[in-house]
């Protein structure tokens, strides 16, 4: 056993006193000092959310007159897991108006029945409002072209509620999502709400819909320029760029082509194919269940990266089921399960210890570092798991819609 003394803490350490361990003994006593200092959770290999432990949050492209809920059952903040789990409650409100954003959403509903519609071309020459033709209820999922102008409310006059698996472009959680109440803030309409009558100006659609507008500011910003220096740059106004990163004017084409040289975005990825609205799946029937424990739910979206990789398993009461850790490590290193239903006790591995974990409806674990190696169900369950990862597994397309 070893018996090196630990080092005392300062009462305000800060970044500079790190620095100077660093110099003075390495990464290693740093990194150990460093650790000391973070809170529990953060040290975990995984993290479980218990259904009562959800935080009300905000979503920034979300303004609080659309009525819709989110809470918020994420790992901790620094963890740095580019997307978010979020369960939310639309109100029975139509929508006549719009949102979009670059990126990934899912949604699994937990009661009640969730309507889309979408602002696109799919099936006409110019984009017009498009109702989805399938309702999402429970037992259905749907991963739904985020980047299309959309929005969703409930169907039923008592509402609904799911699951929302968000991803935005950039891979940053902050981008879609912030953890304070907006109550008495000076909220103005967020960028990315439109009406549909300002995608029917000319321009517009294009920006929004084919992905420029969010591309040119999430490449502006990943080099570290301000927007004088990319306008100076590209022989324009500033206020332009602006207004262009805002989706809010036409842009000649000699500007946009300006514009992608200077941050080098490539020529192929300005101009969007038709764009597909959505993907729906309905879970297995219960003959199906027993069979294939296992499911991935969504066939490879048409022509677009993605990097959550939903899949689904139920398991009957005293059924208990061996995980591979190779078939996890393939999927990818970060993931997210969601007990949609029944009870469960997970067994895992993690980077120091082994232990268990007894899951009900509605608790969410995060897996860092650890691995879960054996699921036992202590009733009938159902279990949503979320892997965050660049390889994927998924069906070829065959089940696009729009």
């Amino acid at each position: 056993m070893s018996t090196k003394k630990m080092r005392a803490l300062p009462k305000q350490p800060s970044l500079s006193w790190l620095e100077e361990l660093y110099f003075a003994e390495g990464h290693e006593a740093a990194n150990e000092a460093f650790q000391r200092l973070l809170p529990d959770a953060d040290l975990r290999s995984y993290y479980v959310q218990r259904p009562g432990q959800g935080q009300l949050v905000q979503r920034t492209d979300i303004q609080s007159a659309d009525n819709v809920a989110y809470k918020s059952f994420n790992a901790p903040s620094l963890w740095n897991i580019p997307y978010s789990v979020l369960r939310m409650r639309p109100d029975h409100t139509p929508r006549s108006d719009f949102i979009y954003h670059g990126g990934e959403e899912l949604l699994v509903p937990i009661t009640g029945r969730i309507q889309y519609h979408f602002f696109c071309n799919a099936d006409a020459k110019q984009p017009e409002c498009k109702i989805a033709e399938s309702l999402v209820g429970p037992g259905s999922m749907i991963r739904i072209n985020s980047q299309l102008p959309h929005h969703a409310w409930a169907v039923d006059e008592s509402g609904a509620e799911a699951w929302m698996i968000l991803r935005h472009l950039s891979s940053a959680d902050a981008s879609v999502r912030v953890n304070f109440d907006w109550t008495g803030i000076d909220s103005h309409s967020a960028p990315r709400a439109l009406k549909a009558e300002d995608l029917a100006q000319p321009g517009r659609y294009a920006l929004i819909s084919w992905g420029l507008a969010e591309k040119i500011r999430l490449y502006r910003e990943q080099a570290n320029l301000r927007v004088v220096q990319v306008a100076n740059g590209c022989g324009i106004n500033p206020a332009q760029l602006s207004r262009i990163e805002n989706a809010e004017i036409d842009v000649p084409i000699d500007i946009l082509i300006r514009i992608s040289k200077f941050l080098r975005i490539g020529i192929d990825d300005l101009i969007a194919p038709v764009p597909w609205q959505y993907q729906m799946f309905d879970l297995p029937p219960a003959e199906d269940k027993l069979g294939n424990p296992l499911h991935l739910l969504m066939d490879k979206p048409p022509g677009f990266d993605h990097y959550l990789h939903p899949s689904w398993r139920s398991l009957p009461a005293g059924i208990a089921v061996e995980i591979h850790e190779r078939n996890w490590s393939k999927a990818g290193a970060v993931a997210s399960w969601i007990v949609l239903s029944g009870r469960v006790i997970v067994s895992l591995k993690g980077s120091l210890e082994n232990s268990l974990e007894l899951l009900e409806e509605g608790s969410v674990i995060h897996f860092r570092r650890a691995s879960p190696v054996r699921i036992q169900a202590l009733e009938s369950s159902e279990i949503l798991q979320i892997v965050y990862s660049a390889t994927c597994s998924c069906p070829d397309p065959g089940s696009a819609k729009g």
